[in-house]
């Protein structure tokens, strides 16, 4: 079989050719690893993945945070309840569908009647790990939707209240219940009106390092897992002694 004899202006190509797929190839690798320093590692057990089947004890872990948190932590768009000039500020990454979550509904309750006129807010942010969950973000859409009529709280409860027998007619239910404006609430839903915000905490959450819920953020200090009330009220307090000393 007689071999091809290249042009000049063919032979000039080809080394033009592999040398572009090369720098391509380079940004890919670039990006790649990127892509990877940006992910955290998933050392932690938290109390929706690497979790399920230890011991209570080992349900959860508790670090501060090295640097300042606030200004992803908090978000101004997100539900919250509390002082308009906190001090101290408490940040929930949740999970509608997450069991160590539903253990906290209590706890925050509480917290926010004990800190009512003190200067500490409460802020609910979402975080619904949609591979194990599979209604945590609509769940999550439909809290925001029953936020626009000045319910995401009655909403958040019940979700909670209804996660072991959750099927796809429940939130409707739920809504039925709380007598909210059916026709401004399913619209919300079938919008996805909110997906936007709740993507948002997502990725504010996986900038964190967040990997499980629930997560919680008092200040600068970070809590995976359920925790009880005396053990947040003691961070709180010192939060707030904290800062009235300086």
């Amino acid at each position: 079989m007689p071999q091809k004899k290249f042009s000049h202006k063919e032979l000039i190509l080809i080394p033009s050719s592999i040398a572009v797929l090369g720098v391509i190839l380079i940004l890919l690798i670039g990006l790649l690893q990127h892509e990877l320093s940006k992910k955290p590692l998933q050392t932690k057990q938290t109390s929706s993945n690497v979790t399920k089947g230890l011991p209570e004890s080992k349900q959860k872990e508790k670090t501060i945070v090295s640097r300042p948190v606030r200004e992803i932590a908090f978000h101004d768009q997100s539900f919250s309840v509390g002082s308009n000039q906190p001090e101290v500020i408490v940040v929930e990454f949740l999970d509608f569908q997450c069991p160590f979550c539903k253990q906290m509904v209590p706890v925050f309750h509480q917290l926010i009647r004990d800190y009512e006129n003190k200067p500490v807010t409460f802020v609910f942010r979402h975080f619904p790990i949609i591979t194990k969950h599979p209604f945590a973000f609509n769940s999550a859409l439909a809290a925001e939707c029953a936020r626009d009529q000045q319910a995401f709280l009655p909403m958040h409860d019940l979700l909670y209240e209804n996660q072991d027998r959750f099927t796809n007619s429940t939130i409707s239910t739920i809504a039925s219940t709380l007598n909210l404006n059916l026709t401004d609430f399913n619209t919300c839903l079938a919008e996805r009106k909110y997906q936007t915000r709740i993507t948002k905490d997502l990725s504010d959450g996986f900038d964190l390092g967040i990997t499980g819920t629930p997560a919680i953020y008092i200040n600068d200090r970070i809590i995976i897992g359920a925790t009880p009330y005396e053990e947040l009220k003691n961070i709180i307090d010192h939060e707030l002694q904290k800062d009235s000393s300086k």
